[in-house]
């Protein structure tokens, strides 16, 4: 599938990496607020399977990011795509959708 550099002229694409900033960027700010602090629990103990979907060529959210949370989370697999970027979501939703229906 193309990479989000193969489709950064599509509108629906340009509204979807906007829409986010559109009141500004305090979301964004209180979502590294939350992440910076306390969660009131150790992800180490978490039992639920977990599984991180990562693009190798994601400038956002890098490689060791997903490798970080994989090797916490006791019960994670992982699938690390070559040439995804931070669209894994988008362009790997067919994988992520089967994998929780299994």
């Amino acid at each position: 599938m193309p990479s989000y550099d193969d489709r950064k002229d599509s509108p629906v694409l340009l509204e979807l990496l906007k829409e986010p900033y559109r009141n500004g960027g305090l979301g964004d700010a209180w979502d590294d607020h939350i992440l910076a602090r306390s969660w009131g629990f150790r992800p180490q103990a978490i039992t639920t399977p977990a599984h991180i979907w990562h693009g190798r060529r994601d400038t956002y959210a890098r490689i060791p990011y997903a490798r970080y949370w994989a090797r916490r989370l006791p019960h994670c697999e992982t699938t690390i795509y070559p040439d995804a970027r931070h669209d894994v979501l988008l362009t790997r939703l067919s994988d992520i959708l089967a994998w929780l229906a299994a």
